[in-house]
Parts: C-alpha cells; structure tokens; sequence
C-alpha cells in the first residue's frame, strides 16, 4: 500500500510540477545602459577568448579573432566553460573578451551561471562603433525575472559583421563561468524543456516529503523521518540550483541575491541528513565501529559547515572532502546491507538509490570544479538523480514498511496466542498488571488472611462405571468453577471464590480470600456457593442417567491461610493453612461412625461450628447438629470441636428455596 500510494503522488507531484512552470514565458533581464566615460576605467585587466575553453588568467594574454564562432545561428545554442578552478582574485574581477561574426542582425543571449558570481557588467562594440553597456547584480530587479533561473541573462542585438563583447566578472570566490550563448529559438526551446524537467522533480519531491513526514509522524519510525527530511533538503538544493529559491526569495523577502555560498551549505546539510537517514535504516548501532565512522563524519560536516560560513573561499574544498567521505561511507554500508541480508529485496533496491545519489553527486561535482564536460545531461543530472533515487527510496522504504508490519503482524498474533494461553494459567487482573510492567509474584496477595474453604468430593466416584464418567467430572468442575467466578472484579479483585486445586473427581476453594466476597460474610456466601455447585452437580447427574444414585459432599471450615508463590520456576500461586487440611476432614467426615448414620447416605454439606454460627437465621434451620467425641475430632484435626453440623441436601426446603429464588 505504501507503494502504490507513494507512486501516485509521484506521478501526482510530475502533474503539478509541470504544470506550475511549464509554459512560462522567457522575460529577458532588461540592464541599463551605461555610457563609456563613466565606465572607462573599468575596462582593464586581462583577456582571453578560446571557444569551448575559456580560461581567466592575471597576466595580459593576446586575444585570437573566432570568425566561425556562430556559423549554425540560430539553430541551437553554444557552451563555453571554465576549465580552471581556484582562480583567485584579479582585484575582486575577472575580464572576457568574445568576438562573435554575425551575417546578419541578429537576436542573441548570454547566459552566465552565477554561483560563484556576485555582478557582471557587459560592453558590446558593433562593427557601426556604436558601443553599449549592461549591467547585472545586486541592482538587478529580481520581479523583471520570472523564471527560475541561477543565471544573468544579456539580451544582445548583432549586427552584421564582426562584434565585439567584453564582460566584467566580479565576485569575491573562486571563478567558475558556464557561459552559453543562445539563439532566441533555442533560448525557448530550452527553457520549455528545462521548467517541465524541474517542475516535475520538485513537484514530486515535495509531495513525497510531505506524505513520509505524515507517516513518520503516525509510525513514530525515525526512518521516514529521516528520509523526509532527505528529501526536503534535496528540494531545497534544487531550488538553489536551478534558480527557484533566488526568485522565493526576492518576491516574499526582498532578497535580491542569495550568496552563493549558501550552494556549498545545502550540499553538506544534505550529506548530513543522508547520514541521518542511512543509520536510522540500517539500525546501524552507535557503539559499533561503523556507528563511530558516520558519528565521526556527521561531526566533520558540522564544522565544515560553521567553518565554511566564515572562510567562504574554503566551501569548494569543504564540500569535496565531505562528499568524497560520504561516498566512501554510502558505498560500504550499503555493500554491507546486501552482504548481511542477501534476501532482503528492498536493501539491494535502497543500495542502488544511493548509488544513483552518490553517481549524480559526484558528476555534478566534478562537472562543477570542470573536471567533467558540461552538457545539457550533466547540468540537469540532479532533475534526473533526484527522481531516480525518490523511486527507488520510495520502493525499498515500502519494502522495508512490509516488512516490519509483516513481523508486527506476526508478533502480535503470537503475542495474542500467548496471551490467550496465559488466560488459562492467569486471572485477567494478574494478565493486566504484567502488561504494565508489574512482576507475577506481585499480582495476588500474600499476607496472612482468614477464609472459608470449601472441599467438593464426589462420593464413590471410582465405583461409577459409565462410558461418559470423565466427561460427567469434567463438567461438573467446569461449571463449578464458572460458579466461582461469577461476580469477578478485576479491579477491586472480587470474586465469589477461588479454586486452590483440582483432584481429579473434586476440588479445593476458598472463599474471602485472596478474592472479597461480593456481599455478605464469607460464611454465607461459601454455603449459597455450595448450593450452587450442587445445583450443577444434579444437572449433570440427570444428564448422565446413570443406574444408580450419584452423591456429591462438600466440607466447608472457616480459618486462617495465606497465599504464597513457589521458589523455583516455573513460579506457581497457592494457598496454605489449616483450614485447607479441615476442610477436607469434615468433607470425609461422613466416613467416621456418626450418629445418625442415615444422614450421610445422599449428598451433603458439613461445616464447621464457627461457619455455622456465622450464618444467618434462615440457613441455620435445616443444618442437624452431630456431637463429636474426642476421638471423632482427633480423627477431624480438629480436637477443639464439640459439634458439627450436616445439612441433607435431598429433604433440604431452604436450599431449594434459594436456588428458585437465584432461578427466577
């Protein structure tokens, strides 16, 4: 999805890009004219003039006369570059002279890239003698220049004959001059093809850098963030490059020149953020060695930068040390990503982004120091990289989004099952104090307390021979242990009860602790519970259908326990204390010699004397009290009691009573 979106706003962005400059008319400078005794002084200096070679030197040097410089006017245009860099100063100018032959009287331009050029003034002698002046810079009025353009543009009318023209340069940098001469066909020509190509580039870019912004935010991922930031800057040398930023910058600030050492600052603010960018992609560790490496280069760059910004003649040399370092350090990581993640089909596609990245910077660099011819491809070899590289990011970044939603994805179903699984084990409350970072022996209490236990058997079960006796045990505990959770709370931890253990065709309870009850004393709702379970208990009696007569006991005693967790994992919660142990004693106490022997022949509920006091009036009525002899209640561990107290479930009218009443 990320894909696809990212490839509609591309194709978007080109829309409008191109849409918003293309078509713009060529609205040449219109320089004063200035009059030769004014100027008069300012003509001196060197000059040369060599056709495709034009070089800028101190000394005086003879001129030679170019009579077939522009034979094919005005079929296309001409480029004359610099080939030296690091020219230094002639007092702060520079000095070219052009013969041109013309047949006829002809339109022409010149354009003068000015990145390293703060004024240039021009001097055209016709073959008539008559002489003019042009003049462009800081004086220049930037609105007369509609479009974006890095370059002073000199309209210049020919006449027939040989003409002469003289250009003043003037800067305080390293003098770098593409010079083109242009017919006025090919100036339009040019300037069509050329706004379509930067409108698209910008036009695309922007909206991508928008649109991984927007994702950046919405994933927290500092990936996304980087490469927005990558590409804003991106736009932002575009801009510079190709004119955009001088015309923002004149009509909303005033700002009629840019310095040019800005050009140099946006190339290693990018290096910069490309460094942001790689790391936060490759998760490269800041502890390890290549982590140092691009720590140690983004700290390079910064002092170039604040360096730069107060010895401006040393940006050229700045910006060749930092992109010669990046591509150093681009190339390795990304052979290593690929070496280290063989399968990873979006790491190769990333490494080739910035192996167009690093390919285009360094053929605009070198073309910018002269080293490579300059051409119509290596001037707009940015328009060309930069769109490349916004695809190719585009496409590993989705790869790389896949990827991590797929592993999300997987975790989180793995995440899902563990915790379904760990809702076997553990109470929802325990489940959600893990998850906030809580510890397991922390979620259930452990300090002594007082509880009524309840000891649930099924009388003779290893006697009942049915096909179905396992299922029949197993729903019975089932549902009694649905009973006990009936009324959880797991934010004030109530709950009706709390099942200590199962055995097999019986289990152990507790009610009042480690869960409150939800009303009442514990003593009442341990018997109300014990009703209940005996109601599932019949339910699932008559289900079976089984020949003979199936009973069901319960032993319920009040007394202390306490709660406490193993030593040694796997780490498990239980409960200790002597009411665990009596409650299973007056659960068998139907198998000592009691009188009346006849009450314990059907299903039963015994407690003990203090659970029976505790209840209210209306459940005591139905109990029958059994004397115990000191022998009987040694037999019980209970040697203290005096009585206990039995109710017949069968003949029970307030058992019934409560469970038609819980019923309706």
């Amino acid at each position: 999805m990320y894909q696809l979106i990212n490839s509609l706003l591309i194709v978007l962005g080109l829309a409008l890009g191109s849409n918003t400059l293309l078509g713009a008319e060529v609205e040449p400078l219109t320089a004063p004219v200035l009059s030769l005794d004014e100027n008069e002084q300012a003509w001196s200096g060197a000059y040369i003039n060599r056709y495709a070679d034009i070089r800028l030197h101190r000394e005086n040097l003879d001129f030679q006369t170019v009579d077939d410089i522009f034979d094919t006017l005005p079929q296309n245009s001409f480029s004359f570059q610099d080939k030296a860099a690091n020219l230094g100063k002639i007092d702060d100018s520079a000095y070219i002279r052009l013969f041109i032959e013309s047949t006829d009287n002809d339109l022409i331009f010149l354009s003068i890239n000015h990145r390293f050029v703060e004024f240039i003034e021009l001097r055209v002698l016709n073959p008539s003698a008559r002489e003019h002046f042009q003049r462009s810079g800081a004086s220049v009025d930037m609105s007369e220049r509609p479009i974006p353009s890095r370059s002073f543009l000199f309209p210049v009318r020919l006449e027939k004959g040989l003409n002469q023209v003289d250009f003043k340069v003037g800067g305080k940098y390293t003098i770098n001059i593409p010079l083109r001469i242009w017919s006025e066909e090919g100036l339009d020509l040019y300037q069509d093809s050329r706004n379509l190509l930067i409108g698209m580039a910008v036009g695309a870019m922007l909206i991508i850098a928008i649109y991984n912004l927007i994702i950046a935010v919405l994933l927290r991922d500092s990936t996304f963030s980087t490469y927005s930031l990558f590409t804003f800057t991106q736009v932002a040398h575009l801009s510079y490059t190709f004119g955009i930023m001088q015309v923002f910058a004149y009509k909303f600030f005033h700002i009629s020149l840019i310095p040019p050492i800005l050009g140099s600052t946006l190339i290693m603010i990018g290096l910069l953020v490309s460094s942001f960018f790689i790391r936060s992609f490759f998760l490269i560790p800041r502890k390890s060695w290549l982590g140092f490496t691009w720590s140690a280069f983004e700290l390079l760059t910064i002092v170039s930068i604040l360096a730069s910004s107060i010895k401006h003649q040393h940006s050229s040399t700045a910006v060749f040390i930092c992109g010669t370092i990046a591509t150093i350090l681009i190339i390795y990581t990304s052979l290593m990503g690929i070496i280290r993640t063989r399968d990873d089909t979006y790491i190769k596609i990333y490494a080739a982004g910035w192996l167009l990245y690093v390919l285009g910077g360094v053929t605009a660099l070198y073309t910018s120091f002269g080293y490579i011819e300059r051409n119509w491809f290596t001037v707009h070899v940015h328009l060309f990289v930069s769109v490349g590289e916004l695809v190719l990011f585009s496409l590993s970044l989705g790869g790389k989004m896949k990827r991590t939603v797929d592993g999300f994805e997987v975790e989180q179903r793995i995440s899902m099952h563990s915790y379904r699984q760990l809702e076997k084990v553990f109470y929802p409350h325990q489940i959600r104090l893990i998850k906030e970072g809580g510890t397991v022996e922390k979620t259930m209490p452990t300090s002594p307390g007082k509880a009524c236990v309840i000891c649930f058997d099924i009388v003779n079960s290893s006697q009942i021979r049915h096909e179905r006796s396992k299922q029949f045990f197993r729903a019975v505990l089932l549902g009694c242990h649905q009973e006990l959770l009936e009324g959880y709370d797991d934010r004030k931890l109530r709950s009706r009860g709390f099942r200590v253990k199962e055995m097999g065709d019986g289990f152990l309870c507790s009610v009042g602790y480690p869960f409150q009850v939800p009303e009442g004393g514990s003593s009442e709702q341990a018997l109300k519970l014990c009703l209940d379970f005996y109601k599932i208990f019949e339910e699932e009696a008559k289900k079976l259908d089984y020949i003979d007569e199936i009973n069901c006991s319960m032993g319920v005693v009040l007394g202390p326990v306490q709660g406490l967790y193993t030593q040694h994992p796997p780490i498990q919660y239980d409960l200790e204390g002597s009411a665990l142990v009596l409650a299973t004693r007056y659960e068998a106490a139907r198998k000592i010699d009691l009188d009346p022997i006849d009450l314990f022949k059907g299903s039963t509920i015994t407690v003990q004397e203090t659970v029976f006091l505790s209840l209210p009036e209306p459940l005591r009525q139905e109990f029958t009290e059994v004397a115990l002899t000191r022998p009987q209640a040694q037999k019980l561990d209970d040697p203290d009691a005096v009585s206990l107290y039995v109710l017949d479930l069968r003949n029970s009218e307030t058992g019934s009573t409560y469970l038609s009443q819980k019923a309706s």
